[in-house]
C-alpha cells in the first residue's frame, strides 16, 4: 500500500489489516468487491509519466 509520509505505523497496520479482510463485499450495482492488493509507489509511475506527456501538474490537482 502507498501511505502519506506522516501516517503513523499503527494506523498503517490497522488500515492494511482491515482492507486485507475485505472479501466478497457487495458493492451496490457495481458487483462484488473481492479485496485489495498491496502495491508500491512505483505502480503509479505510469500516471506520473502520462501527466508529464500531457503537461499536467498533478501537484496542483485536488
Amino acid at each position: 500500500m502507498v501511505w502519506r509520509k506522516s501516517l503513523d505505523a499503527e494506523t498503517k497496520q490497522k488500515v492494511a489489516a482491515a482492507l486485507a479482510d475485505i472479501k466478497d463485499l457487495p458493492w451496490g450495482d457495481q458487483g462484488v468487491l473481492n479485496g485489495f492488493a498491496p502495491t508500491t509507489d512505483q505502480a503509479y509511475d505510469v500516471v506520473r509519466q502520462t501527466a508529464k506527456v500531457l503537461k499536467l501538474d498533478l501537484g496542483s490537482m485536488k
